[in-house]
């Protein structure tokens, strides 16, 4: 009424023909409103302590086999239909669209949309109202999948009832002047809106502020919660986004302070993004993300009523707001963003996701990844042939050990080498992609002398030592080295530096 300059007249009673319908109003039986109050109160309170969740599919079909009208009408479609006048009331529903019905596997389809039993349409209520969006926003989220009857009727009254939904601001809404559109751009986040949010003085220092962005073309949008909103803010959000979603040739701001800084300027001039403003005291010039914004702060009064954290809530609401088809676009801000449905909770992939088989990607990824494979072997499949019978080797420890000891033991001998298994002079088994050839230098160092004898040196692995029963076609023994000798044979001769001493 702020908005109107009016005039209070007096009109007394015996000249007010017109008078308000609860001045004239009789008195009714208490007992009926009880009663009528009592039934919406138990089914409200049926609605709100339903537990949240997935619906599968074996229970989808448990919930079909139990219910008698949809059992009846897959017996009518499979046979014949009776006469109109001979069908309950339930069933009249489904004769006026029986053209449209099939089944498949026993589930009962309206077109493509999934008929629902009579024991999931207050689960399925609740599921679309996560986020405790509008009657809309619900009904088209709704439709995607389903249908039952009087369906609109049950989400009406649901969402009319809502305790959380009455509470907010959500059901006050002001009055806007007319806007004039804004064309669509040519392409996905080709134009972008950001702003600002904030302060809420009541929330923890992280959450006060909220920086928030949304696509004119998807209306796909990024939010993040921030203790401060100073330019450097603002840039690190655009640049994570940017890094991740690509740059946009145009941004709309307000006439914020950190959207006129220096420092904004310079980052959009180095990433050629042209920076439109709004008016001054306009705001609906950038109606798209002020409208984003309204979201945003219903779902930080709903985070308060439920004693949550306002991420969590928000981002539950962004997921409902994201696989829900957009007013404007008819489709969902995830599929144009991305190019796929996205699964939720409300979806059953059995029935709601699509294949995406691209029959040239696969056969592409096919060639890849032999090529790979065969790159790889090239590479790695080596050591077998590298190694021999009677060599001196070094078993890699797989196990823990401190600083300053050796990641390999003391040279045992290979005794037996069959495949990819190799018998040591220890009695043990082990792949060879533990084993590590050792050289004639290492073989007769004094500290790394090997010991043919039966004892493990202390060794520690991870899973026991590998041991395969006897092959009787083992690979023949190919032919050893050269004995190896015990002393190194070099040359000794005296340095020139003692030529000018006697050296005894």
């Amino acid at each position: 009424m702020l908005e109107y300059n009016y005039t209070a007249t007096y009109t007394p009673g015996s000249l007010n023909v017109l008078a308000d319908c609860m001045s004239r109003l009789p008195m009714t039986d208490e007992s009926e409103d009880n009663t009528d109050e009592s039934t919406e109160l138990e089914y409200i309170a049926q609605i709100s302590t339903i537990t949240d969740g997935m619906i599968t599919d074996t229970e989808f079909k448990e919930a079909c086999t139990n219910d008698s009208d949809l059992q009846n009408v897959l017996s009518y479609i499979s046979t014949y239909w009776p006469n109109f006048n001979q069908l309950t009331p339930e069933l009249k529903v489904f004769h006026r669209v029986r053209y449209e019905l099939s089944t498949r596997d026993g589930i009962l389809f309206r077109h493509d949309r999934l008929v629902i039993p009579k024991a999931l349409p207050c689960r399925i209520i609740q599921i679309a109202h996560t986020g405790h969006f509008g009657m809309t926003l619900v009904k088209r989220s709704i439709r995607q999948f389903y249908w039952w009857p009087t369906m609109d009727t049950m989400i009406d009254h649901v969402i009319k009832n809502c305790v959380h939904c009455n509470t907010s601001d959500k059901p006050y809404k002001s009055i806007t002047a007319p806007l004039t559109p804004i064309p669509l751009p040519e392409r996905v986040w080709q134009k972008l809106a950001l702003d600002i949010q904030g302060p809420y003085l009541e929330a923890k220092a992280q959450h006060k502020f909220v920086i928030i962005m949304i696509d004119f073309y998807s209306k796909w949008d990024e939010v993040k919660f921030c203790s401060t909103v100073t330019t450097e803010v603002v840039i690190e959000f655009l640049s994570n986004v940017f890094y991740r979603e690509g740059i946009p040739e145009t941004l709309v701001t307000d006439n914020g302070v950190q959207f006129v800084s220096y420092q904004i300027k310079e980052f959009l001039q180095r990433n050629n993004i042209t920076h439109l403003r709004s008016s001054l005291y306009h705001p609906e010039t950038n109606g798209l993300v002020e409208r984003m914004n309204k979201t945003i702060k219903e779902g930080i009064q709903l985070s308060k009523l439920e004693h949550r954290s306002p991420v969590e809530v928000t981002k539950e609401r962004l997921q409902v707001y994201h696989s829900t088809p957009h007013t404007s676009t008819g489709i969902t801000p995830f599929t144009l963003m991305r190019g796929r449905t996205v699964h939720t909770q409300l979806t059953i992939p059995k029935f709601h996701l699509h294949s995406m088989k691209n029959p040239a990607l696969i056969s592409k990824v096919q060639r890849y990844q032999d090529k790979y494979a065969k790159y790889h072997s090239t590479r790695h499949r080596k050591l077998p042939q590298q190694l021999r019978v009677g060599d001196y080797v070094r078993v890699r420890r797989s196990r823990h050990f401190f600083k300053g000891e050796m990641r390999y033991t003391k040279p045992f001998k290979i005794i037996k080498l069959y495949g990819c298994c190799a018998t040591l002079s220890n009695g043990d088994k082990y792949n060879v992609s533990k084993l590590v050839r050792v050289n004639h230098v290492a073989v007769n160092s004094e500290y790394l002398a090997p010991k043919l004898d039966n004892t493990n040196s202390g060794l520690f692995f991870d899973t026991a030592p590998v041991n395969r029963p006897e092959q009787q076609n083992d690979i023949p023994n190919l032919p050893r080295d050269p004995e190896i000798r015990q002393r190194p044979n070099r040359i000794r001769r005296q340095p020139r530096r003692f030529n000018d001493y006697i050296m005894n």
